[in-house]
């Protein structure tokens, strides 16, 4: 699901390509979630670490291909549904706020300054904007794309910019951008696979344990 994330970065601007990777590195992501739920129920040793980010590279993506790729408000939606095409339309939906970013569209809330760059605000109601299809299964993996792509990852180009209070704005879409994005999304994996790889595949262990399992 990892590498398939990055690739869905990489090819995020070359349709249907980046739309494909996208929903294919959603279902590895939810089957990785079922898979690790199940062995945790069964007595493994799985953290529960790698099952939130089981989650949150499953849910998102599920919840775009069925409902819609929220966007921060209905003009931006309905911006992006006309670049998508035929298929898609932008609409304004309004919710209850838990907890914004002060001046996010959030009105009737309380707001708290945690330091100097950041006030949030608690409560209230809260309207943005969705992007929905007409069903058809490619918008529907287009969607998906649009969730977790196309607005930057948070801990990539989406959290530059929440840190630095939109002073460091890089566009997630450009060469740079998905550069960034891809390489931390990357990472943490070019540790981790060597090392689960070699748990598979030692030789001298699966020698062992086949001359000893008679």
């Amino acid at each position: 699901s990892g590498i398939l994330g990055v690739l869905a970065i990489l090819t995020a601007p070359f349709e249907p390509l980046g739309a494909i990777f996208a929903a294919a590195a959603v279902v590895t992501s939810a089957a990785a979630l079922i898979t690790h739920l199940v062995a945790k129920l069964a007595g493994a040793d799985v953290s529960w670490m790698s099952i939130g980010f089981d989650a949150l590279g499953a849910i998102p993506g599920v919840g775009a291909f069925a409902k819609g790729a929220k966007v921060t408000e209905g003009a931006v939606a309905a911006t992006r549904a006309l670049e998508l095409g035929e298929g898609f339309r932008g609409v304004t939906t309004i919710g209850r706020n838990f907890v914004g970013k002060a001046g996010e569209f959030i009105a009737g809330g309380k707001q708290i300054k945690l330091w100097k760059n950041m006030t949030v605000e608690f409560g209230g109601l809260k309207t943005a904007g969705k992007i929905i299809s007409d069903g058809k299964i490619m918008n529907r993996m287009q969607l998906v794309s649009e969730q977790l792509y196309h607005g930057g990852q948070l801990i990539g180009t989406k959290g530059l910019k929440m840190v630095t209070g939109g002073r460091v704005a890089i566009d997630a879409m450009s060469n740079l951008g998905r550069g960034i994005d891809a390489g931390l999304k990357l990472a943490p994996k070019l540790y981790s696979i060597p090392q689960h790889i070699g748990e598979a595949v030692h030789l001298g262990d699966r020698f062992d344990q086949a001359a000893t399992s008679h």
